[in-house]
């Protein structure tokens, strides 16, 4: 009998801060034309790989700053293992063609 255990994480993973003008946004070749703080993050997160493709239209500095969003550095800040754990038993065989599954294809399981 093949059994296994699994469990089940959220991690939350956050970037450093960058820290940018909107003003530096509206002379580039995809300009930012809005005013809000909320306006200039839907920009950011519609445009984000085409900002990757226009590069050399930013000054150093800014570039450097959002760079921390487009490549980041993750910081692990939260972890759902901190509190306890949620896992479960499965009994079944190993299948390579259960990706899904991680390579395992359970005909029982513990889990709710």
């Amino acid at each position: 009998m093949q059994i296994r255990k699994c469990e089940r994480v959220m991690v939350y993973n956050a970037t450093e801060v960058a820290n940018l003008n909107p003003e530096d946004f509206k002379t580039i070749s995809i300009p930012f034309e809005g005013e809000s703080d909320e306006e200039f993050l839907s920009y950011l997160d519609e445009n984000k790989w085409d900002l990757e493709e226009i590069w050399e239209e930013f000054s150093e500095e800014t570039l450097s700053e959002l760079n921390k969003l487009l490549e980041p550095d993750w910081t692990e800040y939260n972890n759902s293992t901190y509190k306890g754990e949620d896992s479960w038993l499965e009994v079944g065989e190993v299948n390579e063609e259960f990706t899904k599954t991680g390579g395992f294809d359970a005909r029982y399981t513990t889990a709710y």
